[in-house]
């Protein structure tokens, strides 16, 4: 029974056909994507080949002819920096106002290493001298604190003008009067040989009040300062007195000179206050202390004195002369 089942499935399998070839339209498609590739290979070969070949002709060229080099271009050289616009990148007015402050400081300070950055050989040179009457660090006490800048305004050349006022600390017998310096500051080199946008290039000190019109307040103190200092110094100011005002310390009995002073030296001499009057005068008013203690010597007295244009003894024109004085005691 056996023997025959497997005999009839032999049987069976036989009469079964199957077709084993590819079918036509698979064998074309196949055909067909290999030339593609075989084609995209090619081409992709023969690229690669011509690359590589321009690359090795390009350096052995650049080898031949040396290192590439690039085109030169003309740049005109920037032009010298002036002191004119050396002193415009400043910032102007404020920039100077506060250098010229600064360098006081160093005054006051009395630091000669800060001094060489603030000042051009000429400016020291002007110190120095001091054919102008002006110290870098005042007389024997010093200057006071009390120094300021009291104008500032630029010149036509594009450097600047600061009209500075000092006041000598007291050291013995003073006077406590301001004076003043007119300094030029501007582009150029310190004393380092630096160059800097700001330093001072002069220094100077003139006559207070004689090329000052129309009168002002600083130049009005300055001038009553500097007939003191002559009355102390024995000078006789007949430059800076009018015919009235003497005729006026005569009634009153008043000394001109400290040294004809019956009630002692001056020990103390300060401008107390000024006001202006008018369009063209001011008002005045100076004290004198005779010593330490005045209650135990001469005593102290003020003077009021009246400061306009007028004729002085000699009958010159003046721009400030003491027009009048009225004396009082303390």
């Amino acid at each position: 029974m056996e023997k025959e089942l497997q005999e009839l499935l032999r049987t069976k399998a036989d009469d079964v056909m199957v077709d084993l070839a590819v079918p036509k339209t698979l064998v074309r498609r196949s055909r067909r994507r290999r030339a593609f590739t075989a084609s995209v290979v090619g081409v992709t070969a023969a690229l690669v080949a011509v690359a590589g070949f321009l690359g090795v002709r390009a350096t052995l060229h650049a080898d031949s002819v040396g290192p590439a080099t690039s085109p030169k271009v003309s740049v005109p050289a920037e032009p010298t920096p002036t002191p004119t616009a050396l002193v415009s990148a400043t910032g102007g007015e404020a920039d100077v106002r506060n250098f010229v402050s600064k360098f006081l400081e160093a005054r006051i300070l009395g630091s000669a290493s800060l001094m060489e950055t603030f000042l051009s050989p000429g400016a020291k040179a002007d110190y120095d001298s001091r054919a102008n009457h002006i110290s870098l660090y005042g007389g024997d006490g010093g200057l006071t604190d009390r120094s300021s800048v009291e104008f500032v305004a630029r010149n036509e050349d594009g450097t600047w003008q600061a009209i500075v006022r000092l006041f000598d600390a007291p050291l013995g017998e003073t006077t406590l009067c301001p004076f003043n310096e007119s300094l030029i500051v501007g582009a150029g080199a310190d004393l380092h040989g630096d160059a800097s946008h700001l330093v001072v290039l002069e220094a100077s000190r003139g006559d207070p009040g004689s090329n000052m019109v129309p009168l002002t307040t600083l130049a009005a103190h300055e001038f009553v300062c500097a007939f003191m200092d002559e009355r102390r110094r024995g000078d006789h100011p007949e430059s800076r007195l009018s015919a009235e005002a003497m005729v006026q310390y005569k009634q009153q009995g008043v000394s001109l000179l400290e040294a004809d002073d019956p009630d002692g030296s001056w020990f103390l001499v300060e401008v107390t206050s000024v006001e202006q009057s008018d369009a063209n005068s001011y008002q005045v008013v100076v004290r004198v202390d005779r010593c330490h203690e005045p209650a135990t010597c001469g005593g102290s007295f003020q003077e009021t004195l009246f400061v306009g244009p007028g004729r002085d003894l000699n009958g010159e024109p003046q721009p400030a002369v003491i027009r009048g004085a009225e004396s009082t005691s303390l």
